[in-house]
């Protein structure tokens, strides 16, 4: 690739000067398929020589350009594409781990709860479970979810038994904690409500400038709960007090919006252990950093008007990174980790 910078004004001489070169350049391999190659790894400048007494952490220069970060293959890997997991269902929500890698996934049109191991293989793993979904799993090794037509939530253990976590409550999504509260959403009332070790429901935050909440997760170190509008290009972010109540809540994570829609359309959020938000928007799946800003928009698994759900991660290694898309669920193998509720992480800290 050159530079060929032009002398002339407003006009169309120049580019059509270079236009032949440059799409022999384009075509320069036809008809050879097109090649996608990743980006070489940048390489980090060393520390500037020290005094015997600095901070052997100070950071370093800033790394070159096209490092990589904004990159999709700081994340992603092309010759690793998203893979279908089992077949067509009547519907697909709400994939969560256990602590094997192995993958739980709801359809709750069906009434059914399936499982899916490290090699993709689907077995059903529960029958008429009341159209559960908003599945988690839990410190305690049972798989929680909510059942909303009997405005419960419940949790199944290993082989399938079914005990009432709580009732008289609508639950869109869960999020667990290591200490085994559980924060729910309830979508319709716009609040979030927090049930703690003891059993004992509260309310810890009304919502008031979410126009539409829809998913819930929290942070690395559940110091902080994430909280989607699917009507707004912000995410919100709340403080987690030590009695779990929610504070200071602000829009934070900035989301890419439809050119001809003002709504962002996210349906699911998760993180991974360096501390980036995951959401699935109208767009794609956006990836935002620690401060707010989105990184990398990943593509839908399938092109189309199939909107992308929820979306977890799994695998043996938490490296297998899972969305449903219409009535099917994909996962493909990442860079990056998930977190457990069990096993919280403190990230690294944020980077300008």
């Amino acid at each position: 690739v050159k530079l060929v910078v032009g002398e002339e004004g407003h006009n169309l001489r120049h580019g059509a000067a270079i236009m032949p070169e440059a799409l022999r350049w384009l075509w320069r391999e036809y008809p050879k398929p097109i090649e996608v190659k990743e980006p070489p790894a940048p390489v980090m400048p060393p520390r500037p020589a020290q005094a015997a007494n600095a901070n052997p952490n100070a950071p370093r220069p800033p790394a070159q350009p096209g490092g990589p970060r904004g990159a999709v293959t700081s994340i992603i890997s092309f010759d690793k594409p998203w893979q279908q997991v089992g077949e067509i269902y009547s519907s697909v929500a709400s994939p969560a781990a256990d602590k094997e890698g192995n993958v739980y996934f709801a359809d709750p049109a069906s009434n059914r709860i399936y499982k899916s191991d490290a090699s993709g293989k689907v077995t059903l793993f529960k029958d008429n479970t009341a159209g559960a979904s908003a599945l988690r799993t839990g410190a305690d090794g049972r798989l929680y979810a909510s059942q909303l037509a009997r405005k419960r939530i419940v949790s199944y253990g290993a082989s399938g038994d079914e005990k009432v976590v709580a009732n008289n409550v609508t639950a869109n999504d869960l999020a667990l904690t290591a200490k085994g509260a559980i924060y729910f959403l309830d979508t319709a009332r716009k609040t979030v409500n927090l049930i703690d070790a003891s059993g004992k429901a509260r309310v810890v935050s009304n919502c008031e400038n979410i126009l539409n909440p829809t998913a819930l997760t929290l942070s690395p170190d559940q110091q902080l709960l994430n909280i989607a509008d699917g009507h707004f290009k912000y995410t919100w972010n709340y403080q987690v007090a030590a009695d779990g109540s929610l504070t200071n809540g602000e829009p934070f994570h900035r989301l890419e919006m439809p050119e001809l829609s003002p709504q962002s359309g996210v349906a699911g959020l998760t993180v991974d252990s360096t501390g980036h938000l995951y959401a699935t928007s109208a767009l794609g799946i956006q990836v935002c950093e620690q401060i707010g800003r989105c990184a990398q928009l990943l593509s839908k698994p399938e092109a189309g008007s199939a909107v992308i759900g929820n979306i977890a991660f799994g695998g043996a290694e938490k490296n297998w990174l899972y969305v449903t898309q219409g009535g099917k669920l994909f996962r493909r193998q990442v860079k990056r980790t998930g977190v457990s509720a069990w096993e919280p992480v403190k990230p690294p800290k944020p980077g300008l």
